[in-house]
């Protein structure tokens, strides 16, 4: 969007005049929790909302987030080794930064394999909607598409999948070394494998 910024590390959004006539210049303006998102200082949780394809803000701009134009038939999908209901796509590894920028696609009305995150990790929902469970198998939280979460490493395992459809999900894997990103457990929670940046690195390069 080239006049509409959200800044979520300061959280705060930028508008320009053309959505507000009573501004002289573009300004920078502080975000509130029933405003622009929903904001959960503890999880850095944000909803943008998306009524008819139009970002919902302050104002109401005239540039349009069509969120049906992505396509994910066009992307190239595989599959993550001993994982059901799960699929991949790596965009980027960066090997000095030690991150890895992927795509997920989880199955509708299914739930992937318990887990836990042993890394930081960024997501965003492009298309779909993300539910989380405990191990149990209880809904833990729903994630409608434009939510954003800036998570840390956490010993609390849980399983995710999507909802009516399948969900998309940009995930960004933090961590930062060489070492593992999240831990695959069995049902009474034993470390059965561990994905590391370097496992990362080389499907990447399967899939190049």
């Amino acid at each position: 969007l080239p006049e509409q910024w959200l800044t979520l590390k300061s959280v705060s959004v930028w508008l320009s005049t053309e959505h507000s006539p009573s501004l002289d210049a573009p300004k920078r303006w502080p975000v509130a929790p029933d405003e622009i998102v929903q904001r959960n200082s503890g999880s850095h949780l944000f909803v943008i909302d998306i009524d008819q394809n139009n970002i919902i803000y302050r104002y109401r701009g005239n540039h349009m987030l069509d969120i049906n134009s992505f396509d994910e038939n066009a992307i190239t999908w595989s599959e993550l080794p001993d994982v059901e209901n799960v699929w991949l796509s790596i965009l980027d590894v960066d090997e000095t930064a030690k991150i890895v920028d992927v795509l997920f696609r989880f199955a509708a009305n299914e739930k992937i394999v318990l887990h836990r995150h042993v890394a930081a990790f960024h997501t965003f929902v492009v298309k779909g909607e993300h539910r989380i469970y405990t191990p149990q198998g209880e809904l833990k939280e729903v994630r409608p598409v434009g939510t954003y979460k800036a998570g840390k490493a956490d010993p609390e395992p849980h399983t995710e999948g999507g909802g009516d459809t399948d969900v998309i999900i940009l995930f960004s894997l933090r961590p930062y070394c060489d070492g593992p990103i999240y831990e695959i457990l069995d049902d009474d929670g034993n470390i059965v494998d561990t994905m590391t940046f370097d496992g990362m690195k080389e499907l990447f390069a399967e899939a190049a």
